[in-house]
């Protein structure tokens, strides 16, 4: 060969090197892009499932308080808070208050004995009774 041929040689193998390294370079940031491109879609879909878990949990909360909301507003919750708050009975009614007794073994008998049954009425008949007549335990 002559030196010519040589150096067309040498330039034709430098150059099919230098075509393999750009290769290599390429398909490595093909690969990087790619992978990057997993890692963030699981990224997004672990966020994805978050959001769905929060939101079912938000969706149970709401339907908790809208069980609570129809509750408050139901003729029993009014009754029960009208009883206990503001101490009123319906006619006919009559209060027992039962005093719990310090040995929790007591038969029913002396718990009959010992409670009392109590007639409630309205407020104005203790204003009355406070004002204009004798004051009587409650």
């Amino acid at each position: 060969m002559n030196k010519a041929n040589k150096v067309n040689f040498m330039i034709k193998k430098i150059a099919q090197f230098l075509v393999i390294v750009f290769l290599f370079i390429v398909i490595g940031i093909v690969l990087k892009n790619i992978y990057l491109s997993i890692k963030s879609t699981k990224n997004i879909n672990k966020e994805v499932v978050a959001l769905k878990k929060e939101a079912d949990k938000f969706n149970q909360d709401n339907k908790n308080l809208n069980k609570l909301i129809k509750y408050f507003d139901s003729q029993e919750f009014q009754e029960k808070e009208i009883k206990n708050k503001l101490n009123l009975v319906k006619k006919g009614e009559k209060v027992v208050i039962v005093q719990n007794s310090v040995n929790d073994n007591v038969n029913e008998e002396i718990v009959k004995k010992n409670s009392k049954i109590i007639t409630r009425h309205a407020n104005y008949y203790y204003w009355w009774k406070y004002f204009f007549g004798t004051r009587e335990s409650i």
